[in-house]
């Protein structure tokens, strides 16, 4: 299998990224309510909540909760659609590799 050395820097550079991407997925994350969408909504609803401990206070503290899990999964989501077509190119640059050296071989 020859390739090229842009080709093979390519493959490196991808393979990389798909490793930094999958460990960024893997890799515990203690305070998940620190990440910064909507910080502020959401310390103004735990600070009303924590006041006044009311049903409705505690509806708005669930809900930006909320908002925040969904925003997290649709990043894991999108990082994982990236690891998967990285590594469909990845695939495809390494088996046109292997399938033009089979050809040159039969000739």
């Amino acid at each position: 299998m020859r390739l090229s050395s842009e080709k093979r820097l390519l493959v490196v550079v991808l393979l990389v990224a798909m490793c930094l991407e999958l460990a960024w997925l893997l890799w515990p994350r203690l305070n998940l309510l620190a990440d910064s969408y909507r910080f502020a909504e959401r310390q103004e609803a735990l600070g009303q909540w924590g006041r006044q401990r009311t049903p409705e206070s505690r509806a708005v503290w669930d809900h930006e909760r909320g908002l925040l899990r969904a925003h997290q999964q649709r990043i894991a989501l999108l990082v994982l659609a990236a690891v998967v077509a990285e590594g469909v190119v990845v695939t495809v640059i390494v088996r046109r590799a292997i399938l033009s050296q089979s050809h040159e071989n039969a000739a």
